[in-house]
């Protein structure tokens, strides 16, 4: 089992379960070092320290810190793999990097005006996306078009990023468990005053 997780909570659950399984534990965020050199809408560059081999400007064609967390964890499974007579080499997992595809994650789709997709659906990744927002992107008005599921915990996520947008429009996605946005907006008045809800998907 690999993680890159730091929270104590979180590794004493994962660690159980590992016992019981009687699998081996690997913390990466202990190994191995990554380091973000630079970005643009669309990717970043990064150098990584795995547990192995080291790599220089590896190419992701996603962005967000998580993102390089996440390719961390592809490049160590690599790594441990060939350690158990596998041959996938360097080369090709720079290569395996460079042709990652992620539709819905921080996915700018149009620019002028700039407008970005993405799926967050619960705290962990809507403060990804609140954090990405931040670091990787210039803004000056930010307008939300959001929709949910009726079973999701809908104040997780607004409370991270519905205090980023100038104005929040709520919208139902095409979907049979959608929330009505009427019912969202009833619970988002302590996270954003300017929301307007429009129920037509296309017209938000």
């Amino acid at each position: 089992m690999i993680t890159p997780t730091q929270e104590d909570e979180v590794i004493d659950i994962i660690a159980k379960t590992c016992h019981k399984k009687k699998a081996k534990l690997l913390k990466i965020s202990n190994l191995m070092r990554w380091k973000k050199l630079e970005s643009t809408l669309y990717g970043q560059f990064f150098s990584l320290k795995g547990l192995y081999d080291s790599y220089e400007r590896l190419y992701l064609p996603l962005i967000g810190r998580h993102q390089i967390t996440n390719a961390a964890m592809a490049v160590a499974t690599c790594e441990l793999l060939n350690k158990q007579g596998w041959q996938i080499k360097k080369e090709s997992i720079k290569e395996g990097l460079k042709k990652v595809h992620w539709p819905g994650r921080i996915e700018v789709i149009k620019n002028g005006p700039l407008i970005v997709l993405d799926g967050a659906h619960n705290s962990t990744s809507a403060k990804a996306l609140k954090n990405t927002i931040k670091e990787y992107f210039n803004y000056q008005n930010l307008i939300l078009v959001f929709s949910c599921c009726k079973d999701k915990n809908v104040n997780s996520v607004a409370r991270e990023i519905f205090p980023l947008a100038k104005e929040v429009i709520l919208t139902k996605i095409k979907f049979i468990r959608a929330a009505e946005p009427e019912d969202i907006a009833k619970k988002m008045k302590e996270f954003q005053q300017r929301v307007v809800i429009e129920k037509d998907l296309t017209k938000g």
